[in-house]
């Protein structure tokens, strides 16, 4: 199977996703980070059978849940699309394709990028070291 290259928000989704449910549970154990490290640690693989029943009651409930994976269909690697979560657009998948076009656009015009999240982008001039450009990115309701 050819290799598939998940990008970096569709990551950091996973990853704010994993820690939330870490975080739940720790919620409902009653257990602060120091004991839940002896006593609970994390398991990503149990955080996300975890997460799975959750996301399972929540579909029942009429909620579409945005969960990023890489499917196999029809023996290819396929990055998730909107027929596996049920959203009407994939958020994510829109914003990574922004995200891609701003950059090009940056480092065409000749500034370095310094750092990037999913909140936003960090560039500066390589001409000037003390210049520093954040441009940070809301979702508009």
């Amino acid at each position: 199977m050819s290799e598939i290259v998940m990008p970096e928000c569709m990551k950091q989704r996973r990853a704010k996703l994993l820690n939330a449910t870490y975080e739940y549970f720790l919620t409902v154990l009653e257990m602060d980070r120091n004991e839940a490290a002896l006593r609970f640690p994390m398991d990503e693989q149990l955080m996300w059978v975890l997460f799975g029943y959750a996301d399972t009651m929540l579909e029942r409930l009429g909620f579409n849940v945005c969960y990023p994976d890489i499917y196999v269909q029809d023996g290819k690697k396929i990055l998730c699309n909107t027929t596996h979560c049920g959203c009407k657009t994939c958020h994510i998948r829109e914003a990574s394709r922004i995200s891609e076009q701003l950059k090009d656009v940056i480092e065409n015009a000749g500034f370095c990028i310094v750092s990037e999240d999913i909140t936003g982008i960090k560039v500066r001039d390589p001409k000037d070291d003390e210049c520093t450009i954040s441009i940070t990115a809301k979702k508009n309701s």
